[in-house]
């Protein structure tokens, strides 16, 4: 009886550490998405400091830190939305915004909840504890602060401009996930998302030599404490009668959102669709792989629509 108690202790402790784990991983600064930017992209770290800020009213009056960048070539009626990856800022979308701007294309980029200035303010270091307000819900709320950037947009800017979204991993599975809300708009790019977050959770608890069943246990003290269970978290799930053009972008030797993730986002998509899978390209690294060919496949998509 005592061993099985100590089990059961052992169980509830592990998943508690898990589900925060997950929740309130660690976060970059914009500082250093800056200095992540300038070594390994040089040409998305030439428009650091060179947007508009502002702020955004997001879910629930979250508070999110956005930036407006200028295309000098366009016509102030064609914008794109770029959400960057978990742990990274808004910094961590600027690999796209060369692609789009030479379109003619205004980009609006914006930290994540959680994330960039929304979570550091001014401050260089990271807080000793994420609250409460900042936790990661790898979609279920992102997706929804996305939607109030669309309408900002739109409401900002014109409710005639030709809106797109571009997102990276968790900003990919929150485009997505937003889809389900029909927003208003054209055409939506998503490179690396997950179409679940439970296999992503798998592949970490490998790697960290733990068994994947765990993640199940996490699961409910996610449910319980921070008010969402990860087998909730199902972004394709969101496109199954989505009409908007749709473009799938992944590395094939992604191993930690598996390409696998890619087929299935794929296979839910309703409507218009292509799917490209970059050889050698790693995590959120299909940009990086192959350049040229990813602005190639970017423009094409957006010829195919008349965009």
């Amino acid at each position: 009886m005592i061993i099985a108690v100590i089990i059961i202790v052992l169980i509830i402790a592990v998943a508690y550490a898990l589900a925060a784990y997950a929740v309130r991983g660690k976060r970059c600064s914009l500082e250093e998405t800056a200095e992540i930017e300038r070594k390994d992209d040089p040409q998305g770290a030439a428009f650091i400091g060179k947007g508009t800020p502002y702020t955004i009213n997001g879910y629930e009056g979250y508070v999110l830190h956005a930036e407006h960048i200028k295309s000098e070539c366009g016509d102030g009626k064609h914008f794109v939305i770029l959400t960057h990856g978990f742990s990274s800022t808004r910094h961590g979308a600027l690999k796209y915004v060369p692609i789009f701007i030479k379109r003619g294309y205004d980009c609006i980029i914006y930290d994540l909840r959680g994330h960039g200035e929304n979570l550091f303010g001014d401050s260089t270091k990271m807080p000793a504890r994420i609250g409460r307000k900042h936790i990661c819900t790898f979609s279920k709320k992102e997706c929804r602060d996305l939607l109030c950037v669309i309408r900002d947009t739109r409401e900002r800017y014109g409710k005639d401009i030709l809106l797109g979204l571009h997102g990276e991993s968790l900003g990919a599975a929150s485009t997505i996930s937003a889809l389900r809300y029909k927003p208003d708009v054209a055409f939506a790019v998503e490179d690396c998302g997950f179409a679940d977050i439970i296999n992503v959770q798998k592949v970490g608890l490998k790697n960290m030599h733990l068994p994947p069943f765990l993640v199940y246990f996490a699961s409910v003290a996610a449910g319980i404490i921070y008010g969402y269970f990860f087998t909730s978290v199902k972004p394709e799930t969101a496109i199954i009668d989505n009409e908007v053009p749709l473009l799938i972008m992944h590395g094939a030797a992604d191993d930690f959102i598996v390409p696998d993730n890619a087929r299935r986002i794929y296979e839910a998509q309703k409507g218009y669709k292509r799917i490209e899978l970059f050889e050698g390209a790693g995590h959120a690294m299909s940009r990086f792989a192959s350049p040229d060919r990813y602005e190639q496949i970017v423009n094409e998509f957006l010829d195919e629509q008349g965009f």
